[in-house]
């Protein structure tokens, strides 16, 4: 509590009533952060006895969804109070704060619908890669056919022709047809 941060200091109010369940409306002019499970003390100091004072006050309360819980109160009488001697506390609506926790709202559900895209293409792309994949063996598979028409074909064209046994059979004329039919088809 002693290292602190002052968040303001406040002029006297005049507070003079016999009744205990008077109030003292303290406001505070600046915007104030708060942060979840950290103290941040609020001092009212009573120049009176404080033992009746505050005296209902509660320790926990809930407001805007918002749960506070006081620390007990130590009145100057020396007498400690065993709750908190602060009742209420009242916001004021805000619209800057209304309005930033609808962009955060509305951040958060494109977010999460970015999630959903991003892992939607994921999918898309890891398929993609296996069509690729498949693809790629398929052009391999391919091309190794192709080589092997192509080597099968260049096999069969350099392979001696099967006439040289024919050609002492057939007479001068016959065989300059027969090459001349040969060299046009190759």
């Amino acid at each position: 509590e002693s290292k602190g941060e002052e968040i303001g200091i406040f002029d006297k109010i005049a507070f003079e009533t016999p009744s205990k369940d008077a109030v003292a409306n303290i406001s505070i002019d600046n915007d104030i952060i708060i942060y979840a499970e950290t103290w941040h003390l609020i001092c009212v100091t009573l120049s009176k006895s404080a033992a009746a004072y505050g005296f209902s006050g509660k320790s926990r309360l809930t407001v805007d969804g918002v749960d506070f819980e006081f620390r007990n109160s130590v009145a100057s009488s020396a007498s400690n109070i065993p709750s908190g001697q602060i009742p209420e506390i009242y916001f004021e609506k805000n619209d800057a704060v209304q309005k930033l926790k609808q962009i955060i709202k509305t951040l958060t559900n494109e977010k999460e619908q970015m999630r959903i895209e991003i892992e939607r293409q994921e999918k898309d792309i890891a398929q993609m890669r296996a069509e690729l994949a498949e693809h790629a063996t398929w052009k391999t598979q391919l091309i190794t056919a192709i080589d092997k028409i192509s080597e099968v074909g260049y096999r069969a064209t350099s392979m001696p022709m099967p006439f040289t046994a024919k050609r002492a059979h057939c007479n001068s004329k016959s065989m300059r047809s027969l090459q001349s039919r040969i060299y046009v088809s190759s």
